[in-house]
């Protein structure tokens, strides 16, 4: 049996939830009794069919990670991974303490970057999620708008429980600056201002979700229609020719710090703020486990553990995921985003390693001395681009004295070879003497 025929007679499924060396697959197609199913990796596995070199992660072997699509063999109750299938997007970080890659989520076809008005805005941290989201589309989210109705934020948008009517105008202009900087980084029409407690918002979220839904969904039909088969469509295998990628739903993925207010929303979506459902439209609604606001600081805690897929009944799925401690960059693509803007204005630029700092002839410089770009935005295009560049240049490095090592190895055990056949041609039994 071939390659291809093998992998048709597998089941297919979606990772769901990932916790230590357990995997929860959810198979395909979805059904209104789907269950998740307990699931391992058999060891080292097969990734097929091959993916391009730059679709596997920089710091080591393939892992499925949540939203990925994967073969898999049932075995009693349990089920055996045994491939992951193309991906459409992957969104990945430098793994916190080391220089190797770690998948948060794959086939994402958009990002939430949920922050909460009541802290500071980080306008680099901003910059960090959007270099990782690359070139999958992102929105950036504010929640607590119903703290701001109450008046309980101070003018450095931080929630201290008291009422300030008298700095009303100072914090309302505060809190439009913060939104004003957002607008600048990916646009107005993706800034929202929500309330997961009132639903203030919510309904701009939930329809963006099932336009998207929808997209996805007429896209897969139309691959379905080309391969002339549902059956295989729907597993993600294609006869055609072309290479399908990830399930026919639509994803979205939450990014943030902790108690910024994830899973607030996600319960605001599921519960059909903003859709016209209600929560009993639904039984497979999973809501999620939130935390009160700290009373110490006024701020939300920290509730998810674990990354989880999540199927919403308009058609899309959400993952939510833990708060990131660290955003470290394992590489850096300015092709998309905010920072899409200056790599096109480099390559007019007089060297073309440039560094965009005193060199003369540079555009980049150009523009921010004309104010087309901001000095800000500039900066962190240069820490980002030489961070990820430390990290790509140690795994090279290690590659190669991998590399090395394994050339030195097989060197000594072709000599160690050689030198035990002459060793057993001394040995042999001398002629004359039989």
């Amino acid at each position: 049996m071939n390659e291809s025929v093998e992998i048709q007679a597998r089941s297919v499924a979606i990772v769901t939830t990932h916790t230590g060396s357990e995997y929860r697959l959810l198979p395909l197609p979805l059904k209104g009794s789907s269950t998740p199913r307990r699931a391992l990796l058999p060891g080292r596995f097969q990734i097929l069919p091959p993916p391009r070199e730059e679709e596997l992660l920089d710091g080591g072997d393939m892992v499925p990670v949540v939203g990925d699509l994967v073969a898999f063999q049932p075995v009693d109750e349990l089920a055996l991974i045994q491939s992951v299938l193309p991906r459409r997007s992957l969104l990945r970080r430098k793994a916190a303490g080391s220089f190797d890659s770690q998948g948060l989520a794959a086939n994402v076809d958009l990002v939430l970057i949920v922050n909460s008005m009541d802290r500071p805005l980080s306008e680099g941290g901003l910059l960090r999620y959007l270099a990782i989201c690359g070139e999958v589309a992102a929105h950036i989210v504010f929640t607590g708008a119903d703290l701001i109705e109450k008046g309980s934020l101070t003018k450095e948008g931080r929630s201290d429980g008291r009422d300030s009517p008298d700095n009303s105008d100072s914090i309302s202009d505060s809190i439009e600056n913060i939104l004003n900087r957002a607008r600048a980084l990916v646009g107005a029409e993706k800034t929202h201002l929500i309330s997961s407690i009132t639903g203030q918002g919510v309904d701009g979220i939930a329809s963006a979700l099932r336009a998207l839904a929808v997209d996805i969904a007429r896209t897969g039909r139309q691959d379905r229609e080309h391969s002339g088969s549902d059956k295989d469509a729907a597993e993600g295998h294609e006869h055609s020719g072309k290479e399908r990628r990830g399930p026919d739903i639509a994803l979205c993925c939450l990014l943030g710090p902790s108690g910024a207010g994830k899973s607030t929303l996600i319960n605001a979506l599921m519960a059909g703020l903003g859709s016209g459902h209600s929560s009993a439209d639904s039984d497979s609604k999973i809501m999620q486990q939130t935390g009160a606001i700290s009373e110490a600081t006024g701020k939300g805690k920290h509730t998810t553990v674990r990354r989880e897929w999540i199927y919403h009944p308009d058609g899309y799925a959400i993952i939510d995921s833990p708060g990131l401690r660290e955003v470290g960059l394992d590489h850096f693509d300015d092709s998309a985003g905010p920072f899409a803007a200056i790599k096109i204005l480099a390559e007019n630029c007089a060297f073309r390693d440039c560094s965009h700092g005193t060199e003369p002839g540079c555009a980049v410089r150009a523009a921010v001395e004309a104010g087309e770009i901001a000095e800000s935005l500039l900066q962190q295009y240069r820490t980002l681009s030489e961070e990820a560049a430390v990290v790509q240049n140690f795994r090279r490095k290690r590659k190669k004295e991998g590399g090395d090592d394994a050339k030195l190895a097989l060197r000594k055990k072709k000599d160690d070879w050689i030198k035990q056949i002459h060793s057993d041609y001394k040995k042999r039994p001398n002629k004359r003497d039989v």
